[in-house]
């Protein structure tokens, strides 16, 4: 990697790091930083964006313009990877954010490459961002995957049976007060749909002070 690249990547990323030893997380119930769904013949993994995520992505020319720098996104993204193992193909049908009685589709792809317009994102390839992707290679660990290596662009409506695809994804702003959410995967096959419910903890803490302790992720 351009070592003129790593410096303006590293100085990005930290820039967007919360000061003053105020610490955000977003994780499973259980303290997971993904969340993995085994249905049996189709395994869903959902990764919230962090600045390790965005470091992963940024390794790949296809999504970073590596001449431009800004800021990352506010809002949340999210990292899907969907496992066919079925002898059927199938199509997501929607992707959505639920929390206290409300349920929020995520971005189109149109509305996210709206978001992603202003100049403080212009060295995110919106529209490579948006599209789905089929992994040629899959260690089974969401974080392995290497974007600059092991993934091709995939745009039919469909995931082929025995293929592993992955998409990045947008939500609208979530507010602060709510600590939990849920990210619903609706799956359709051509005789049914599955629905697939991954749910994440957020939580904010100081790293100083004697009043700030790390809490204990409540019960849920």
């Amino acid at each position: 990697m351009n070592k003129l690249y790593v410096i303006s990547l590293l100085a990005l990323l930290v820039s967007c790091k919360t000061q003053f030893g105020l610490v955000h997380t977003v994780q499973s119930p259980d303290g997971s930083s993904v969340v993995v769904q085994n249905l049996g013949d189709i395994i869903v993994t959902v990764e919230p964006f962090t600045t390790d995520t965005w470091s992963r992505i940024a390794k790949s020319s296809q999504f970073i313009d590596r001449s431009k720098t800004g800021r990352l996104p506010k809002i949340p993204f999210f990292l899907i990877l969907i496992e066919n193992k079925s002898t059927q193909p199938l199509r997501v049908k929607e992707i959505a954010i639920i929390y206290s009685g409300m349920r929020l589709p995520v971005l189109t792809k149109d509305e996210l490459k709206n978001y992603l317009s202003s100049p403080a994102y212009e060295f995110i390839k919106s529209e490579e961002l948006c599209t789905p992707l089929r992994l040629l290679t899959y260690s089974g660990k969401i974080q392995n995957i290497n974007f600059a290596l092991d993934v091709v662009p995939f745009t039919l409506p469909f995931i082929p049976p025995k293929d592993i695809h992955c998409a990045i994804v947008a939500g609208k702003w979530i507010p602060v007060n709510e600590q939990k959410f849920t990210v619903e995967i609706v799956l359709q096959f051509p005789d049914n749909e599955k629905i697939v419910d991954c749910t994440f903890i957020r939580q904010e803490y100081r790293t100083k002070g004697t009043h700030f302790i790390k809490p204990k992720l409540e019960e849920h």
